[in-house]
């Protein structure tokens, strides 16, 4: 179930620092999505992250790969969330105050996450695909003026996750304690302070290992990108092309300068 955040009406004129900290996050985490080399790579790393459930809006799918960027300073005075949190995925308890049992408790989330991602795999690899695809990992792509390893790719998402995660968690923490006026519409037994308001450790450990626990908006966000000022770059197809034909060309010609 999707658990929208809301700031009350009686605070609409500051925005709370937990908000804008998960806002920021969540803006960096779809900008790494939105660098990703083509739409089809987007719709596979929104399935593996959220599930078959989130689908990524056409507006938002377009500008996959264009080089357009989310305009964060539009984006981060706002007053409500731009994520909605995913309250079935907490898995946190008054066990992980304890540092061992927090680390117990991460290394069993990412243990489910790693059969969760697993089975995916053995779903996809029954599809015919050709032999390159079977390594993926070791081959790159052209963006930002660098070639990136798919490995990298994968890193830089993920830590995007992490980040988000980590926000998510810490606004719960504060709203458990009274430090904070957002509305999280998550089930009592949640919200509990000796649930959800543990040490640093324990919160970065879960931060890391739990599944995403919040999905941006990504309906506002394709919404923000309509609106953004952003100069789109030329298709990195075009660029790939453009750059081999002026390889071949240094290859090819014999150019004599005249003394």
């Amino acid at each position: 179930m999707l658990v929208c955040l809301r700031m009350s009406r009686a605070q609409d004129s500051v925005p709370d620092l937990g908000l804008v900290s998960l806002n920021a996050a969540v803006v960096a985490l779809a900008d790494e999505i939105l660098r990703l080399p083509a739409s089809s790579a987007a719709d596979t790393a929104a399935a593996l992250l959220w599930g078959a459930a989130v689908e990524l809006p056409r507006g938002f799918l377009e500008r996959v790969g264009t080089g357009a960027r989310l305009p964060l300073p539009a984006l981060l005075p706002a007053h409500d969330p731009l994520a909605v949190l995913l309250p079935e995925r907490l898995r946190l308890s008054a066990g992980w105050r304890d540092q061992e049992l927090a680390a117990k408790g991460a290394r069993a989330a990412a243990r489910v996450r790693y059969r969760e991602l697993q089975a995916a795999f053995v779903a996809s690899a029954r599809e015919p695909v050709g032999e390159p695809a079977s390594a993926l990992v070791r081959y790159t792509y052209a963006t930002e003026g660098r070639h990136w390893p798919w490995a990298d790719v994968a890193t830089r998402v993920l830590d995007r996750v992490v980040d988000v995660n980590r926000a998510a968690l810490r606004l719960l923490a504060r709203v458990a304690r009274g430090a904070s006026p957002v509305k999280v519409g998550v089930p009592r037994e949640l919200l509990l302070a000796r649930h959800v308001d543990l040490p640093d450790a324990a919160l970065d450990a879960a931060a890391d290992a739990l599944p995403p626990v919040a999905v941006p908006d990504f309906v506002r966000l394709a919404r923000a990108l309509g609106a953004s000022d952003g100069h789109a770059r030329e298709d990195e197809s075009v660029a790939r092309y453009r750059s081999l034909f002026a390889e071949i060309l240094g290859l090819e010609a014999r150019v004599e300068i005249p003394a």
